[in-house]
């Protein structure tokens, strides 16, 4: 099984929180703030780097923990607003909505003539120097050593590295072409070379993977790139096989991680490129040692990374069908075999890996699976185990998304099944959840737009009946990498052009808290229209990769136009068409009905 279940032992925090205050204390400071970061600012991250938790009892992937000497804060953005109160203290710690007040906004109103401490590992260089810029010189933060490890007693301990070739079967291109056009970004960019410190850009620059994290195929290293296009990669084991060693050429210079920071603070007189928003603070200030020429910049990966070559989009286009068949099996078998007396949330979390698992080419998967029945269903990150485990209600919702890593692509999806009969609130909200997926999936835009411009889109229906999400409407995916990958998005905020060769989710969604949750998510390939004579801009459009039936016993077809019952009967369609060959024929039969036009 690729999902652990059992709860999170959280049973000391007070006394975790006096040894903290007590180490805070020692150090002459007012707090010490504590992210749910490592030095890579990797979504998934190892137990030795769980702090937060540890601290905190919170198992969200995002948030920041602020310790003072006699409070504690917790801040989270809306995807964790329930979660956050269902797994901490309220006595210990209070809850600060990031949606609700920025951090550096909060911080400044109420950390005037205050000195905190930080960890320059695990911050941005952006992350600090937008908190000192704000809060000039009435509140002050202060780099230090971690002080969550000098009271961590038994932390665990990073687990060996198994490092794998990416194959240019699945890659599509070699990883000499790959390092000479990070060169030539770096050289245009008047830079000696660049320090990657993300290991998914490291990863997909040398075209290895890993296991170092779950769920998230990632050799956990850096790497410094120079405008000559050699290598020097750091990783925490240096004897690799020789196979590997051959593979990663002679360009490829392999040195031990522990030896990073020393490399980095003898580098003198050069012109070093970092991204700010990845690249750690204290990587600044060991190149600041050397009297380097620092120029900010973003990952010359991360753009290249997220446009898929011509293999990379063959590669999800089979991921997706491997995928699909999996959980069309899935869905049949739940339909078919369901009572409500036996059902739970494991239950179902285990049975979908199984199919899964059958494929025969899962690697892992993309993310712990999110299987809310109810009430569950509105914790947008909801995780379930051992202690949470809850029977899937007859007259009620089942929110599962879900996603698998194979080595020819990365999938995410979500579908919101009903169980028995759903009412009258939960199908016009699903209807209008629906029709926002509609009107994205199907849109045609001009190049040069950006997810920013395009969210909206995806809300409107919702927000005509007084309601909306509050998350982003969509995440780009990695090939064989990070499920959630940037640059790009559709969001309020993301400002990235959105161009053809890049998968994006589309996953508008409703949260009741205390009832239901709704959500319905594709994977989107975004592809150029064929220009015709009178047409002066290039134009995009969307392929749907996702090919899961969408539930119709929720869905108000009367409130559908005439335009989205023709979308919804063509994805039905091709649903159909794409993975009918490959089910036995009583499934064929069952896709058959779930697919039938309205």
């Amino acid at each position: 099984m690729y999902q652990n279940f059992n709860v999170s032992k959280s049973t000391r925090l007070q006394q975790r929180l006096k040894s903290l205050r007590e180490v805070i204390k020692d150090q002459k400071l007012n707090g010490f703030l504590i992210p749910r970061s490592d030095l890579h600012q990797n979504e998934y991250i190892e137990p030795c780097d769980a702090r937060l938790e540890w601290i905190t009892g919170f198992t969200g992937s995002a948030g920041l923990c602020l310790v003072t000497l006699k409070s504690a804060f917790i801040f989270v953005d809306g995807r964790y607003k329930i979660q956050v109160e269902k797994e901490t203290n309220k006595n210990l710690f209070n809850v600060i909505q990031t949606s609700e007040i920025s951090f550096k906004n909060w911080f400044y109103k109420n950390f005037k003539n205050k000195t905190i401490g930080y960890d320059p590992w695990l911050h941005t260089v952006l992350e600090i120097n937008e908190l000192s810029n704000y809060c000039n010189t009435e509140a002050k933060i202060k780099k230090c050593q971690n002080l969550v490890d000098l009271i961590w007693r038994n932390k665990p301990r990073q687990g060996p590295q198994k490092i794998k070739i990416h194959p240019q079967k699945f890659s599509g291109t070699n990883s000499t072409i790959k390092k000479r056009l990070v060169a030539k970004s770096i050289s245009n960019n008047q830079a000696d070379a660049v320090i990657l410190s993300k290991p998914e850009s490291v990863c997909w620059l040398l075209n290895i993977r890993g296991k170092d994290i779950s769920h998230t195929p990632l050799v956990q290293c850096l790497a410094i790139v120079k405008n000559n296009s050699a290598v020097k990669l750091f990783i925490r084991e240096k004897n690799l096989s020789k196979k590997i060693i051959s593979f990663l050429g002679d360009d490829v210079e392999i040195f031990d991680q522990s030896h990073f920071s020393d490399y980095v603070s003898r580098i003198k007189n050069q012109s070093v490129q970092i991204d700010p928003s990845s690249c750690p603070m204290n990587i600044l200030d060991l190149l600041k040692v050397g009297d380097n020429n620092i120029i900010h910049n973003v990952d010359p990966c991360m753009n290249p990374k997220a446009i898929k070559n011509k293999t990379e989009i063959k590669g999800a286009r089979t991921a997706h069908t491997v995928d699909a068949t999996a959980f069309i099996n899935f869905l049949y078998w739940f339909e078919t075999n369901f009572d409500s007396t036996k059902f739970d949330e494991i239950l179902v979390t285990k049975k979908l890996e199984e199919f899964r698992t059958r494929t025969g080419l899962l690697e892992e998967i993309a993310f712990d699976t999110i299987c809310g029945s109810g009430s569950n269903g509105a914790i947008i990150h909801y995780k379930v185990n051992k202690k949470t485990n809850k029977k899937i209600e007859d007259n009620n919702l089942l929110l599962i998304d879900s996603g698998g890593q194979y080595q020819m692509g990365t999938t995410d999806l979500t579908r919101t099944i009903a169980i028995s009969k759903p009412n009258k609130k939960m199908i016009n909200i699903f209807t209008q959840i629906l029709k926002g997926l509609i009107t994205l999936s199907d849109l045609k835009w001009p190049l040069g737009l950006s997810g920013q411009h395009i969210d909206s889109l995806a809300r409107t229906p919702l927000w005509s009946i007084g309601l909306d999400y509050d998350h982003g409407t969509g995440h780009g995916v990695g090939s064989y990498l990070s499920v959630h990958e940037g640059p790009h998005g559709i969001s309020k905020r993301n400002n990235i052009p959105l161009e053809a060769g890049m998968i994006v989710s589309v996953e508008p969604g409703y949260y009741e808290e205390g009832e239901f949750g709704i959500r319905i998510e594709n994977l989107l390939l975004i592809k150029k229209l064929p220009k015709n004579k009178k047409q002066k801009t290039c134009m995009l459009s969307f392929e749907s990769l996702t090919l899961v039936p969408i539930d119709k016993k929720l869905i108000n077809v009367n409130a559908l136009t005439t335009k989205e019952k023709d979308w919804l009967n063509s994805y039905h369609k091709l649903v159909y068409k794409k993975i009918s060959p490959f089910l036995s024929t009583d499934i064929k039969n069952w896709l058959q009905k779930s697919c039938a036009p309205i």
